[in-house]
This record gives C-alpha cells, structure tokens and sequence, in this order.
C-alpha cells in the first residue's frame, strides 16, 4: 500500500486576514453573551457530529438519526464484515491508499477522496503546536499544549502509524484519562473500527458561572473518531455542579464544532466545543431561576430534560463564551406552566398548561446570565374555568411557541398564547355545548401593570416600530383574545371574537344558538363592551323549513312515475336579532333572562323589513279595548333604533295610526336598494331559499320556563305577534302586557277582526334570496317554489325599487318558530 504525501500551505494574505478578525473579536469582547432565540426556537442548535453509524449507535444516540440509503448499506455492512476477520483484510485491501496533506500546523488525511482526519493546531485553544515526522513505513504525530475551546480539557496526543502486511496500523495515546489503543488505520478512518481504551479521570472541564462547573472523574471506557469526536462511558463519569442538585451522567460526548454549525449564542467565538450528557436512568432536579416569574410559574411532574448540551467557545485572546441547552425527548409532555390568578380547570383543580418538547437554554456572562425556556403546547388539549367561560386550550396549526427570556433575574420576554379550540359559557338553567372557533384562534395570557418590552437588536439598540419604506406588509396576525390577571387575584377574559352559546333545555326542546354582539359573559353576567355602540342578542335557530321534490300532476302535464326516496333539502339556520336599549349595561346571563330579553326587546331588521302602510280609513281599524286596572303596573321597554334616533311622530301609533305614524326608519330604501341581510339583522329562511323578516313592530310571544300540563311537556315554541308603542303585545286575540317581569294576558278579543291591529301590522317581507343580484345556483329538483318564484316574491314584497312594493307584505295568520321547524 503506498501513502502519497502533499504539502499544503495557507493561503496569501491568511495572515492580514486572521488580524483583521481577531482586532474585530477584541472589539467585540465588551458585548455581553447571549442566547439566539431564533435559533432555539427553530430547533438549530449545535448537535454532534457523525460517526460512521452501527445498529448500536443508532439506538443509542440522542440526537433524532435519519439514514440515507448509503448510510444504511454501509451500516449493515459493517455488521456483516464484523464478523469475519477474513472480509475485514479484504476490506482493507480495496480500501487503497491514503494521501496524507500537510501545512502549517496542519495535517489532513484523505482516504477514497475524502478528507477522513484533520489536525489543525488552530482549532483548538492553549499553545497548541503539532509536529510530524515522516519515514517510509512509519509516520509519527504529535498534538501538545492544545485543548478543546472554551474547556480545561487536553486535546494533546501522539500516534504511530506503522506499515503492515495489510494496510497500516496506528497506536493512539491521548494525554486525557492515559488512553491507550492500537487499530487498523484505514479501518479506523472509514469508522469500521473504533479507538478503544479505558480512562482514568480527575479533570476539571470548565467553571459556567461563580457557582457552577463541570468535571469529569472515575474510571470510564473511552472511544476516539476521527471527527475529533471523544465518547465517555462511565459510572458518574461527569458531574454538574451548582444548578439545583448535582447532574450525574454515566455519558458524556465531547466533540469540536465545524464554523458552519449553528450556536446556542448570538455572539460565538469562532473555535467551539460541543459537550453532551445524557440522563439515562438518573434524576436530575435543576434550578434556572423559572419556577417562578411574574404571570405564572413552571413545575415538573417527572424529570423533564433528557439530554444536556454545553457550548462552549473561545477566542484567541483566551475570551471565553458557554451556554448550555437541556432538552425533552419523551412524546409525553413532562413540564407545566401555572398562570398567576385564580384559575381552575374543569375539575376545579389549579389550571396548568402542559408543554411538550421543552429545552431550556442559559447563557452565563459576568454581568448576568440569560435564561430562556422554549416549548409547545401539548396536544391533548385543557379546559380552563373562568370568568364565565369554559376554554378548551391546546396546541393547533401556527401556534406560537411558549416562551419565558430572563436576563439577570428579570423577565424579558414571557409568550403564552394557547389556540383557542372551543369555548363553553355555561349557564345555570340549561346545557351548554362546546361551540368551536375558528382555526388560528389564540388566547394570550397577561398580566395588567406589565409594560411592553420592546424587541432589541444584539447590541442592545431598541428596534424602531416604524416600518421603512417600501417594507412589505405584515400580513395580518390571527385573531388573539386574552386572559389578563390582576393583582394574582381577578381575572378578566376578552375573546378575540364572539362564539355562537349553544343552548339545550331537554325538558321542552329548546334548542337555540345566542350570539353577542358588544356584549361579553362576565362573572355571571352580559355586559356591554362599549357604551358608545350598540348591542344586539342574536338567537340562532335551527333549519326551520323542509324542502322536498314535487311531482305535477294533471292531464296535461307530463306525469312521471316518482323515483324513491323522494329529494328533498334541509334549510339553512334562521335568526332573531334583538336591540339592546342603550340604558342597559349589563343582563344576568341565565336562560331564563336572556329568553325574557327576547320577548321585551325591539326586533333589528333590515331597512326594507317595513311594516304595511296604514288602513285606508282610520274608521276600518278597530280600537283594542280598554285596558284593565293593572295598566300602570305594565311596564315598557322602549329600544333605540339602529338607525339614528326618531321623532315621536315617527313611532307607530298605538290605537289609530296617522299616515306619519308608519314612516319608513332611518335611510329611504330606495337610497340603499335590495341587499343580504348583516349580522345584526333578523333573516328567517321559511321557507327554503327565502328570506323574510318581519317589522320593527314584531314581537315574539313565549315561556320563559318549560310548561308542563298532566305530565306532558309541550315543545317550546316562540310566535310572531305584534307591539304597540306603549309596549303591548298583540297575539291574535290575545293582549299581553309585562307586570313585574312576568308577560301575563291583559284581555281577549271576542273574535280576530282581520283589520285589529295585531292582525294588521303581523306581516312578513321577503328580503333576500340566493341568486336575487346574479344567477342563482340551480335548483337540486323541481319543488312547489322555483327560483322565479322566490325572485318575484323578493322584487314584489322587499324590493324598493319595484313600483307600490310597500303595499304588498306577506300576511301571517300564525307563524311560531321550533327546534322542529317553523310552523
């Protein structure tokens, strides 16, 4: 076997160029070490080097291990050759030769055109110098005064490589622990075979803070890689010391870092050191000063940390940076974060978030080290009870990372902002479901008196908020609510957006969906989230019509035979929405108050929602009776309008309407013309595809509480009826008025004149329907209303700019609204 020896030198200009960075790290030496959260919370920390890998290997490393397809061909290559001596000296044979390049202070050994080992005396710190003699069948090398950066750890060796009968032998003495091997070099620099020696150890490695350092000690075996990687196996063979209790590891992998790999640091001193210990079976309790912060504190079920890594670096002035990062392997999350507050999870038990994935990096610098503790929320979402709500919190898609930045002791940096996944605000009286909320919904946990820190550059320098010119712009940040602690003992919640309560009352069937708008659940109660704007309750209902497939028939028509099961279409969801009068701050969130809310408040509908003009002769309008005795005792409700407020003479009339009494609210319709329903706008879809809604003088008539009669429960309902100005309810012939909270008959017509008021004014608009602007979608069969249908009804009855649409209305004899339907 023949060895071809090349010499190498630096290039030109090396010299100029190592000064230049060397009077730029002196300048830098003023600048404190700290963390690369970016980093960290990408997950580009400094991780070990390959080795050639072996089924063992891969078991036992703690970095995650993807193999390519070479890789795993050579892995189970090696296991194959292991066993037979003979193939071992036939793999060494088509190995070749080596070149073996030299330079100053340099030695790199190539094999199968690779550079297998390099000795580069400028890697390392101390005075390093390396010295090299060359014969025909031997080859001597010699590594003194050198030790790895940033560490007491001596990197100094010597090694004899000798030419025999196949290949070349090599005899390694390491000065760390008296290591002593002999191996097959060429095997050894492909990583089929290991440097292999028994130590003993009493070294000091590094000091991290005044109080903290590491050392090595014991008896341990010892594996040596080209790679400069050096593996440590031994009871207690490295102990930390000064965080918390002693961390114990029976392994420790010391290894030097390429300049490409990334570093725990924003500042790193370009020669580095990658330290590794693993946990194994032992316990490890440290302090990094996180147990307690202000917002919350951490605690651990189990030993949350598996793997420790130290990064230490060093410049050529002997200028030393180190950070350690420890880390979670286990799937389970093993450590919580307890918000300050009195908050409670569904069982009433002390509220925590569990985290998953969590590592944990210090910074040590003379003027105070940072600490950062990065995770994610675990998958198995929780439920926190407070201030009404029920929040089911967890990790979902882009969901910020947790994280809490100390510096010296003090809080940098805390972000705990959870994805909302559902919400639940229970009521007293009723059974609430959780209701989801949209993807990228979150929930920011604060503390109020807290000021904002604002972000810095490394140097220290506030990073202006101003976007500069021609910056693109952010995109929009997801809808973030939040749950702000004051004083550790109230706690207010604002959710981002509000959630549709569903509600069931199995007594009577009562399903209904409420939605607030500027209202928010409150200890117990709605309150008004801006006075200067207005409220509505939206009372979402269930499908309300049925459309199903018809078949004409008749002589004439082309009868056809009906295919079974016959089509049919379920309708979309219909709604009420009540105005909130502007003198109400806050309403008792029970079933039974917001029901009452329903039938006292004034109806929020669209502008072309009008009631019919008044009778063509007042003399045709019949005057409801005189009320009974108990009429001081009712009491009324009036409501603002949407719309700017009104005159009186703009209100209806409440015996004989005048022509004024009717006047149109707010806007003219023809100003505004024919357009879907908003949100704060009552639309009923009866029956399917159209969209009515009844007037402002609407009222809806209903028990508050499930009525029970002979043991049957009738199926709750709530009817369309009409209101007077002074707040009386016409429902057909019957007179309701509200005598101290309780909706009671005030007296009954002896028959339904059809020209009585609460017959009159108890009408229906059609306000909308899909395709009305454009061309609607086809309909899925052929049923007793077709699209024409529903556009002529719309432009006849709800379209300003049809001619006398104001004169046509839907008459209702009857309408009441179920979780069946609509009937």
């Amino acid at each position: 076997m023949w060895v071809m020896i090349i010499a190498a030198s630096k290039p030109k200009g090396y010299g100029a160029i190592s000064s230049v960075k060397k009077a730029l790290r002196e300048e830098l030496v003023v600048r404190p070490t700290r963390l690369n959260l970016s980093a960290l919370r990408e997950n580009r920390f400094p991780r070990l080097l390959r080795t050639r890998l072996t089924p063992a290997k891969l078991i036992d490393s703690p970095d995650g291990i993807t193999l390519t397809r070479r890789e795993f061909l050579e892995m189970t290559g090696v296991a194959t050759v292991g066993l037979s001596p003979t193939l071992k000296a036939l793999e060494t044979m088509a190995l070749g030769s080596f070149e073996l390049a030299e330079g100053e202070g340099l030695v790199a050994f190539t094999l199968g055109g690779q550079e297998r080992w390099v000795i580069d005396s400028h890697r390392f710190s101390g005075c390093p110098k390396l010295k090299v003699e060359r014969y025909d069948d031997i080859i001597h090398l010699e590594l003194t005064g050198a030790k790895y950066p940033g560490t007491e750890i001596p990197a100094d060796f010597a090694c004899e490589l000798r030419r025999s009968v196949i290949g070349w032998r090599m005899k390694l003495n390491l000065t760390l622990g008296n290591f002593m091997c002999e191996v097959p070099f060429e095997r050894w620099l492909i990583g089929a075979d290991v440097a292999r020696s028994d130590v003993n150890l009493n070294t000091f490695v590094c000091s991290l803070n005044a109080s903290s350092h590491i050392v090595l000690s014991g008896t341990a075996e010892a594996e040596f890689f080209p790679n400069w990687l050096l593996r440590l196996n031994g009871s207690n063979v490295a102990i930390l010391s000064g965080l918390g209790s002693e961390i114990v590891s029976d392994s420790i992998v010391v290894s030097l870092l390429d300049s490409d790999e990334p570093s725990l640091m924003e500042l790193s001193e370009p020669k580095r050191t990658l330290l590794v210990m693993e946990r194994g079976q032992r316990i490890w309790r440290m302090e990094f000063g996180l147990d307690t912060v202000d917002g919350g504190k951490i605690f651990s079920a189990d030993d949350p940390f598996d793997v420790l890594r130290l990064e230490a670096s060093e410049n050529d002035v002997g200028l030393c940076r180190r950070a350690i990062l420890v880390e979670s392997h286990a799937k389970e999350a093993k450590l919580f974060f307890q918000p300050d507050g009195p908050l409670t999870d569904n069982e009433g038990k002390p509220f925590a978030l569990p985290l998953r994935n969590a590592r944990c990096a210090v910074a040590f610098d003379p003027s105070g080290d940072q600490t950062a503790l990065i995770a994610q929320f675990d998958k198995e979402p929780v439920w926190l009870c407070v201030d009404g709500y029920n929040l089911e919190l967890g990790d979902g898609p882009n969901t910020p990372l947790f994280e809490i930045v100390t510096s010296n002791g003090k809080v940098e940096r805390i972000c705990c902002e959870p994805a909302l996944l559902r919400v639940i605000a229970p009521l007293p009286d009723a059974i609430v479901e959780p209701t989801p909320v949209p993807d990228g919904t979150r929930i920011a946990f604060v503390t109020s008196g807290q000021p904002p820190i604002p972000p810095k550059r490394p140097d220290g320098i506030p990073i202006p908020h101003k976007k500069p010119d021609g910056a693109p712009t952010p995109p929009q940040k997801p809808d973030v609510g939040v749950v702000d602690v004051t004083k550790k003992t109230e706690v207010t919640v604002q959710l981002p957006t509000q959630p549709i309560i569903r509600v069931w009352r199995p007594d009577d069937l009562l399903v209904l969906g409420f939605e607030f708008i500027n209202l928010q659940v409150q200890g117990g109660q709605l309150i008004r989230t801006d006075a200067r704007k207005p409220a509505y309750i939206v009372v979402h209902l269930p499908p309300q019509s049925i459309a199903e497939e018809a078949f004409p028939e008749g002589e004439k028509s082309s009868v056809r035979s009906p295919r079974l099961p016959v089509k049919s279409r379920l309708a979309g969801s219909s709604r009420l929405v009540f105005i909130v009068p502007d003198n109400i701050r806050s309403i008792p969130y029970t079933l039974e108050a917001l029901l009452r809310a329903c039938a006292q408040y004034e109806l929020s509908v669209t502008t072309t929602a009008q009631p019919p003009p008044p009778p063509p002769t007042p003399q045709r309008f019949r005057r409801p009776p005189a009320l009974p005795g108990v009429v001081p005792g009712i009491r009324t409700q009036p409501a603002p309008p949407v719309q700017p407020p009104r005159s009186t003479s703009e209100q209806p009339g409440t015996l004989q309407p005048t022509p004024g009494a009717i006047a149109p609210v707010g806007a003219s319709p023809k100003t505004i013309g024919i357009n879907p329903p908003e949100a704060h706008h009552t639309a009923l879809e009866v029956p399917y595809r159209l969209i009515v809604s009844p007037s402002r003088m609407a009222a809806w008539v209903h028990s508050i509480t499930a009525v029970t009669r002979n043991g049957r429960t009738e199926l709750w309902h709530t009817r369309l009826a009409v209101r007077s100005q002074d707040g009386r309810i016409f429902d057909g012939r019957y007179i309701y008025g509200w005598v101290q909270d309780r909706l009671k008959v005030l007296s009954v017509l002896t028959d339904e004149d059809p020209n009585s008021f609460g017959i009159y004014y108890r009408t229906l608009r059609a306000i909308w329907t899909p395709g009305y602007k454009s061309r609607p979608a086809p309909s899925p069969f052929e049923s007793s209303l077709d699209d024409n249908s529903r556009h002529q009804i719309v432009r006849l009855t709800g379209d300003p700019m049809t001619k006398d649409w104001t004169e046509r209305v839907i008459r209702v004899n009857r309408l009441m609204l179920t979780s069946l339907g609509a009937w």
